[in-house]
């Protein structure tokens, strides 16, 4: 399952549908297929890390534009829609369990 895959079927599954979902993934039913599996991890673990990378990029792209296009007030420019960018990222990152959630400081 390519990533883009992953992110559609997260979007499109609602929360009524979840526990068919994890069902059908941890048994692979119906041709799911997963995200590679690596020698620490599981195909399952490969996916929830990549759905957590997602979440913590579109937290940051959302905040990023609502910075740019001035919050409700003026265009807040590049630096700062970056700084606010790393704020509500540190806080997801720190929310979804990351030992250091300060290491993915964009430096743009």
């Amino acid at each position: 399952m390519t990533r883009q895959q992953l992110l559609l079927l997260a979007i499109e599954t609602a929360p009524v549908d979840w526990q068919d979902a994890a069902n059908r993934w941890t048994k692979n039913e119906a041709g799911i297929g997963f995200l590679p599996a690596t020698e620490e991890r599981g195909p399952v673990q490969c996916a929830v890390r990549e759905l957590d990378a997602i979440i913590e990029r579109l937290a940051r792209f959302r905040e990023y534009i609502d910075q740019r296009d001035g919050a409700g007030c003026v265009d807040q420019g590049h630096a700062a829609a970056v700084k606010a960018s790393n704020k509500i990222g540190r806080k997801i990152r720190k929310a979804l369990g990351f030992t250091y959630p300060n290491k993915g400081d964009l430096r743009i």
